[in-house]
């Protein structure tokens, strides 16, 4: 143990003193130390153990890699010391506190949960990029940082490990441990971060970790021994505990990384990449219940909340053609629907039912409107679904020189 006031010299930050001892880990202790210029810093000294030629290698290595210039949620060692004959490392001070700590406080909404998970796989995505693995991805070792917006911090990279590498001395987290490692005693990996990654965003999505909090020990070792996700919505009848959201809150395409993540087939497991993508696309698809106020990732599949299970409305258009029903989850709007009128082509517009909402895309060359107080304003064409106009009930429609109006079917 180092003592508070204990001064040390750095290469890159002059003298520092040690103000309090912050954690002890597996591999050591942390300390806050503070700079000739009042900023804060963390030092972690590591025990005799793991003062190897190993260590230095591996710290060496992640140094060299400057991860922080490319990405600020990077916080990783800015560079080695020796104190009181101990071998350790210098990083900066991340500001915020664990992910652990929020889940056990509240949490947080599910915007920001998804903004902070597309955060974190930007940023393990850096590290995999260059051929390295994080080594020890947890809730303890990503910082949540609130202050208006919501910032991450993925820190302590003790595990830091690349086949270029001498082996990591640890194992990682048993709560967030893949299968590979759980069962065969693998080694830290990229594929082995992958399923870390995955519990971790399911985690900051849902406020709770993939394995129900209700299982049974044999239950949690079984299922993450064998790569199982026990909340998987398409075939579980498992209670939820009360805490979070249950997985059905989420859309098609993030059921489907889970599904593939939280799997003993390494090799299936998606990209960082992947995660980022699939992430930043369903920002664009979260729909508060009125009714509950719960949020949900609305897909084509979701027909009512699933919190409080009350049906989405459905909408019809009524006209001088009669009522087409939008009942599902895509109706082609052309000639022959709407009465036959030469100015509207045959297949003039396509109305998506995605969960609650209903986004229409124009198809045709004289135009989709829908009347303002300025008179009729003509939709944009976009193929991209996030980006087609949402119908509402008492809008007023035109298709071509077709006139109707958008109604809940009672």
């Amino acid at each position: 143990m180092i003592n508070p006031g204990t001064k040390f010299q750095t290469r890159n930050f002059g003298t520092m003193t040690v103000a309090a001892t912050l954690a002890a880990g597996g591999q050591g202790t942390a300390y806050e130390a503070v700079a000739s210029d009042g900023s804060a810093h963390v030092l972690k000294l590591f025990r005799p153990e793991f003062q190897t030629n190993d260590t230095r290698k591996r710290l060496e290595t992640l140094i060299a890699q400057k991860f922080e210039s490319e990405n600020s949620t990077i916080v990783a060692p800015r560079e080695l010391v020796t104190v009181n004959g101990s071998f350790g490392h210098l990083s900066t001070k991340a500001p915020g506190v664990s992910l652990e700590e929020m889940l056990t406080s509240g949490g947080f909404d599910m915007l920001d949960g998804i903004q902070m998970a597309c955060a974190l796989a930007r940023a393990i995505g850096i590290i995999h990029d260059r051929g390295f693995a994080h080594g020890d991805i947890h809730a303890n070792n990503v910082l949540i940082y609130q202050n208006g917006i919501s910032r991450l911090f993925v820190i302590d990279f003790d595990n830091f490990a690349g086949a270029s590498l001498p082996i990591a001395p640890c194992l990682g987290h048993n709560l967030y441990m893949a299968p590979e490692i759980r069962t065969k005693g693998l080694s830290p990996s990229i594929e082995a971060d992958r399923f870390s990654l995955a519990v971790v965003v399911h985690e900051l999505i849902t406020l709770r970790h993939p394995v129900p909090s209700d299982a049974t020990a044999a239950e949690f070792n079984d299922v993450m021994s064998q790569g199982k996700w026990l909340g998987d919505p398409t075939f579980t009848k498992r209670k939820q505990r009360p805490d979070g959201y249950p997985a059905d809150v989420l859309n098609a395409d993030l059921s489907r990384l889970f599904r593939l993540a939280i799997s003993s087939k390494a090799s299936e497991r998606p990209t960082a990449q992947q995660w980022q993508d699939a992430l930043y696309a369903s920002l664009f698809n979260i729909y508060v219940c009125p009714d509950c106020t719960a949020p949900n990732i609305i897909d084509a599949s979701k027909k009512r909340c699933v919190m409080c299970r009350k049906a989405y409305p459905l909408l019809k258009l009524r006209g001088s053609f009669g009522a087409i029903p939008l009942n599902q989850s895509s109706v082609v709007i052309g000639r022959d629907e709407l009465g036959g009128s030469k100015q509207v082509s045959k297949r003039h517009a396509v109305i998506r039912h995605i969960g609650p909402e209903y986004r229409i895309e124009d198809c045709s060359s004289n135009g989709v409107f829908r009347e303002t107080p300025k008179g009729w304003l003509a939709l944009p064409k976009a193929p991209e679904i996030e980006r087609q106009p949402v119908l509402m009930p008492g809008d007023k429609i035109r298709f071509a020189d077709v006139e109707c109006t958008v109604e809940l079917i009672s």
